[in-house]
């Protein structure tokens, strides 16, 4: 009786160990997540601001010709 106790307890823990690791693991998805919508948004704004910036320099470089 004392052998299968020990091993309900152990079973017990490794469950509770299993479902910390869980939780750990969701929030780090959740952060990774988060991180590459972050640079994803970062990634339009410097496309967005390259393009400005091109046609800015079109725009001076065709006055320059005039």
């Amino acid at each position: 009786i004392k052998q299968e106790q020990k091993e309900a307890r152990e079973k017990i823990r490794l469950a509770k160990e299993a479902e910390k690791q869980a939780v750990i693991d969701k929030r780090d998805r959740e952060r990774a997540e988060k991180d590459a919508e972050k640079a994803k948004i970062d990634a339009e704004k410097e496309a967005i601001r390259l393009a400005k910036q091109k046609e800015e320099d079109k725009a001076i470089a065709k006055k320059r010709k005039q």
